[in-house]
């Protein structure tokens, strides 16, 4: 019994030691795995963490108190936990250690790019202990490699995308890259061209010029440029800025040199072009009917072509360095540096300078023109370039006065022709109302029997014809008031019933002779009208003296008041008359003017009526239409303003 209880406690005292032994281990060796930047830990084979170091713990965004003895689909999301699940398959199955790049993100909800080591740990007697796994950062790393393969992308298109060839070349002459214009140059294929010697493409001069070139370069140590002409193998014409420039190593040693070839042929065009524009713009400068003078900033003259020269009598070497200011009156001088400092300073490319006053030019002999001109300006190879174009309008000017002198004339003339005919038909008027007058008494036989009933009728005919002369000599002088700006309106509120029956009266009878329906409608919102009361009596009588005239016997007349949907006063006078051609609306509204059915209706007048509506209507600030169907009618619509007052202040 003693021996037994001896070897027992003897078997527990190894196994105390080789307890302490694995705690010391273990302390051992969880102090040295958290000295490794990486995430490592060891994963039993139910899954469960068997140890972790201090990397992981942050990474993972949990202590080794909460991971070690769990189980990572516990604390996994189900995806991520499968995907673990089936690397360490992998490892268990193929007993190799197992390395893969992937994103992961954590517990603590940070992702990385993670490139994972997975292997099998074994105990000292060789038993399978887990799965060991070290996960290194590689999001840097991926990174950088990301911006290095996009910036050898970008540089390879564009490399690929120049017009001009480039190409590298190790010393021995071998190529090492060339882009698709290198390519297309010299007609090879580009899966060939790496590792082929581009000297053999080309001719043995161009071959010998190219090989001292890329000698000089080695030599010097420096980028060296030649210009280059050359026929091509496939017959084209080279003619190229050809540079080679060394490559170096980290060491600064020179492995490789690079060439880049650009093409001449389109700038030594449009070098020829540009000769010739020049050619042309001098000869535009030569045969252009303006002057025209160039300046620089300061307002020295660079450019004075022959016209210039004519008008202001000097020659161009005379002028060329001299300040702009000789071209131009004392007395505007100082004003025109203020203009010229304001206009390069401003926003505006060109303006024109005589907008805001007259300007003038002054002549080698001292006299002073009147003229037009505009300036621009335009930056040219970082220099401010400024370009006069001026006319002399002295010409002109003497033809805008005879034209002012004859305008002044005809308008004398004009008011003469007012004046007479105001004048003629007030000494019209006073022998008309006596011949009026004595016939009306005549026809009334006031002092006794005609003796004879020719006479009655004879002085009826005398009247009738008067009154006529009368209206025909009142159409005369109340245009010419019109038109000589003597009609004064007095606007007042007017009723419409009132004057539109004035209006009625005068014609009324006439419209019984020829048995016309006549008919009336007012607006039941329309009772008043702002206007002159005289003038829009005449207006309606005048309309409704037209409609009568030119409807035939049994016809129609319509007058209507009523509001618009802006708020203007509408009169409308339809008839069923003659009609209208409806190219002769137009001309109607002239004075004196009679056009199509009107001239051969038989009812006679000075074709004025419908003018001196138009201006009646127009100095009341409204307007008038006319439509009308030939052989069925016509309609004149009248619209008014409501308060003609305010349209004619503002007018």
């Amino acid at each position: 019994m003693p021996t037994a209880i001896a070897a027992r406690s003897g078997a527990q005292l190894a196994l105390g030691r080789r307890e302490a032994e694995l705690r010391e281990k273990d302390v051992l060796y969880t102090t040295m795995l958290d000295q490794i930047p990486d995430a490592t830990l060891l994963k039993g084979l139910d899954g469960r963490y068997l140890l972790v170091n201090r990397a992981f713990e942050e990474w993972i965004g949990k202590s080794r108190e909460e991971l070690i003895g769990r189980d990572i689909r516990e604390l996994w999301p189900k995806e991520t936990a499968e995907l673990f699940a089936e690397r360490d398959a992998e490892v268990l199955e193929s007993g190799e250690p197992v390395y893969r790049d992937g994103e992961i993100t954590y517990l603590n909800g940070k992702t990385r790019m993670v490139r994972s080591a997975r292997f099998l740990v074994h105990t000292d007697d060789g038993s399978l202990l887990g799965i060991g796994i070290i996960n290194t950062d590689i999001s840097e790393q991926m990174r950088a490699e990301e911006a290095i393969r996009t910036s050898e992308a970008r540089l390879r298109s564009i490399i690929e995308s120049s017009p001009s060839t480039y190409s590298l070349t190790d010393l021995d002459g071998r190529c090492q890259l060339a882009n698709k214009a290198y390519c297309e140059v010299y007609g090879i294929d580009m899966d060939k061209v790496v590792g082929s010697r581009l000297t053999d493409l080309l001719s043995p001069s161009h071959r010998a010029a190219l090989v001292k070139q890329k000698e000089e370069v080695i030599e010097t140590g420096q980028a060296v440029s030649r210009e280059r002409m050359e026929v091509l193998p496939a017959g084209g014409r080279f003619h190229r800025l050809i540079t080679k420039f060394p490559v170096r190593d980290a060491n600064g040693e020179i492995v490789a040199i690079g060439t880049t070839a650009t093409d001449l042929n389109e700038l030594k065009e449009a070098e020829e072009k540009l000769r010739s524009l020049e050619a042309r713009f001098s000869e535009i400068l030569t045969l252009a009917p303006e002057a025209i003078i160039s300046t620089d900033a300061n307002g020295t003259i660079l450019v004075f072509n022959e016209t210039a020269e004519t008008i202001f009598g000097y020659d161009a070497d005379e002028v060329a360095g001299q300040p702009l200011d000789i071209l131009l009156p004392e007395s505007a001088r100082t004003r025109h540096r203020g203009h010229l400092k304001e206009f390069i300073g401003s926003s505006e490319t060109s303006r024109l300078m005589n907008k805001r006053s007259e300007i003038s030019g002054r002549r080698k002999d001292g006299s002073i023109f009147p003229a037009e001109a505009s300036i621009s300006k335009l930056q040219s190879g970082g220099n401010l370039v400024l370009t006069v174009t001026m006319h002399d309008i002295t010409e002109r000017k003497q033809v805008e006065a005879a034209l002012r002198t004859a305008l002044r004339e005809a308008q004398q003339a004009d008011r003469a022709k007012q004046d007479f005919l105001a004048n003629m038909s007030h000494e019209l008027r006073t022998p008309l109302n006596a011949i009026m007058g004595f016939s009306d008494m005549m026809v009334q036989q006031m002092f006794g029997a005609l003796g004879n009933d020719r006479y009655l009728g004879y002085s009826r005919d005398i009247s009738a014809s008067a009154r006529h002369l009368l209206d025909l000599v009142n159409d005369v002088l109340d245009i010419a008031k019109i038109e000589a700006g003597k009609q004064d309106l007095n606007v007042v509120e007017i009723d419409v019933d009132a004057v539109a029956g004035e209006a009625i009266r005068e014609i009324k009878g006439r419209m019984d002779e020829k048995n016309q329906d006549f008919s009336m409608v007012i607006d039941e919102n329309l009772a008043t009208i702002q206007a002159d009361a005289m003038a829009l009596r005449q207006i309606l009588a005048n309309l409704l003296s037209n409609a009568m005239k030119f409807t035939p016997e049994n016809g129609r007349i319509d007058l209507a008041f009523s509001l618009n949907e802006y708020g203007y006063s509408r009169i409308t006078v339809s008839d069923t008359g003659v009609g209208i051609p409806e190219a002769d609306i137009e001309n109607i509204l002239v004075p004196f003017v009679q056009v199509g059915n009107v001239r051969h209706s038989g009812a006679g007048g000075t074709g004025l009526g419908l003018s001196i509506v138009n201006a009646l209507v127009d100095l009341h600030g409204g307007s008038m239409r006319i439509s009308s169907t030939l052989g069925t009618g016509t309609e004149v619509e009248i619209l008014l303003p409501r308060d003609p007052n305010d349209v004619m202040t503002a007018n």
